[in-house]
């Protein structure tokens, strides 16, 4: 049902043209990758996707795949934006955000095919490290194969099934983002209220929690808020440990 109302069309992947926001990011490329190189200076006490989000234990293991939260659904690592000051900056400006963090892949590592939970949110990987040759370094989304190059971004739609390979000796890594799917009237007036019950359902732990009994906009959207619940549920189970792990970080 998003599908049918996103102002973006319904495909795997889309232009960077309809994220005017984006070339904030790729002009500051290099101040985004200066703080990033500091931070894989302790690459070994970056967590494992699978420690924030258990789910991941199905694609993943060991430490093939690390992350450096910034923001995950309503939640700030604080103590990661304080490290990279004006990446954080610079995320904070883009409208809709939803999840911001540094995505690394360690070499020869292989993330077989998965789909995302939401497709209210379009993500956005922009290529920070790309080891060579580049095409041992891809993703393929719906069937389609696309190849990072450092400093570009590629925008695509989770929802489709998709896989990740990095078949080189070199680390890749991206900066990976959420942010809200531009849908049309009147879905996009519900939207804003889904992130806003994921945020309740994250603090308190529980999806049966007070911010759920009084939803007034239940009987306008019942088969629209149903499913959002069930997404809130998924995405709580990912933000709530990321909060925990990012915030709990031991920088030695």
């Amino acid at each position: 049902m998003i599908g049918r109302y996103s102002l973006i069309g319904d495909h795997p992947f889309f232009s960077p043209q309809q994220f005017p926001w984006h070339e904030s990011l790729t002009s500051n490329w290099g101040t985004i990758r200066a703080e990033l190189d500091e931070v894989l200076k302790k690459r070994e006490h970056l967590p494992n996707i699978q420690e924030l989000s258990p789910d991941q234990a199905e694609i993943t293991e060991g430490d093939n795949w690390k992350t450096f939260f910034f923001f995950a659904y309503g939640l700030t690592a604080e103590p990661n934006c304080r490290r990279c000051p004006e990446t954080a900056r610079l995320l904070k400006s883009v409208p809709g955000i939803k999840t911001a963090f540094f995505s690394i892949l360690k070499p020869h590592a292989h993330i077989p095919e998965h789909c995302g939970a939401y497709k209210g949110v379009i993500r956005y990987h922009l290529g920070m490290i790309v080891p060579k040759p580049e095409e041992a370094c891809r993703i393929k989304v719906g069937g389609q194969t696309a190849h990072w190059r450092e400093g570009e971004g590629i925008f695509f739609d989770d929802t489709f099934p998709h896989e990740v390979w990095n078949d080189t000796d070199g680390l890749r890594v991206v900066l990976l983002m959420d942010v809200v799917r531009p849908l049309r009237f009147p879905i996009s007036l519900r939207l804003p209220h889904l992130f806003r019950m994921q945020r309740g359902i994250t603090s308190s732990g529980s999806a049966g929690s007070q911010q759920f009994g009084t939803n007034k906009a239940a009987p306008i959207f019942p088969w629209f808020l149903t499913k959002s619940l069930v997404t809130c549920r998924v995405l709580a189970k990912m933000a709530a440990p990321i909060w925990k792990v990012a915030a709990a970080i031991n920088w030695p």
